[in-house]
């Protein structure tokens, strides 16, 4: 059912790799083309999302999500209460589309999780 459910995002043209964490930064499930993109996310998400998590909490607002963009492309970081779902794209990525499928995504992770 995950698997399906990250197959959605990697239909959009453009999606690497689509990775699903726990809270705590395990690996639920991936896909990808790629392994070697998978990785570096289980180091590093976390602390990234705890210190824009700070910076908007100063703000007086609320985390919901993080969007980088690189010389190579752009991942989008979206935090659940139970998960981490992270989607790294192509640069020419239609973000439009990937905003659209993380409201039905998220919806159906968090029934299946």
């Amino acid at each position: 059912m995950i698997e399906r459910i990250l197959a959605e995002f990697q239909r959009i043209e453009g999606v690497k790799a689509t990775i699903l964490l726990s809270e705590s930064g395990k690996e639920i499930a991936s896909l990808t083309y790629d392994e070697s993109l998978v990785e570096p996310f289980k180091t590093h998400t976390l602390p990234l999302l705890d210190s824009a998590g700070e910076l908007c909490e100063k703000l007086g607002e609320e985390l919901k999500s993080l969007q980088i963009r690189t010389d190579l492309g752009q991942i989008v970081i979206f935090k659940a209460n139970a998960f981490i779902l992270i989607i790294v794209s192509e640069l020419t990525v239609n973000l439009g589309l990937i905003n659209l499928q993380l409201k039905r995504g998220i919806e159906k992770l968090k029934e299946a999780i």
